[in-house]
């Protein structure tokens, strides 16, 4: 399980939430400073070789 750090950009204390699902419910619409954990390596490799295309609007 990949924790999500957090801080409210109201308070200094930083929270953790388990996944994106939590973290939108403890927010409640709260704008907050995001640690979000990093994807694995096979992701971060694939990535590099095969980025993703912007896409053009006609």
């Amino acid at each position: 399980m990949k924790l999500i750090k957090f801080r409210r950009l109201n308070k200094i204390i930083w929270e953790i939430a388990f996944n994106e699902k939590h973290l939108f419910a403890k927010l409640n619409g709260d704008m907050a400073e995001i640690i979000m954990p990093a994807k694995s390596w096979i992701i971060r490799l694939w990535r590099i070789f095969f980025p993703m295309k912007e896409m053009k609007k006609s």
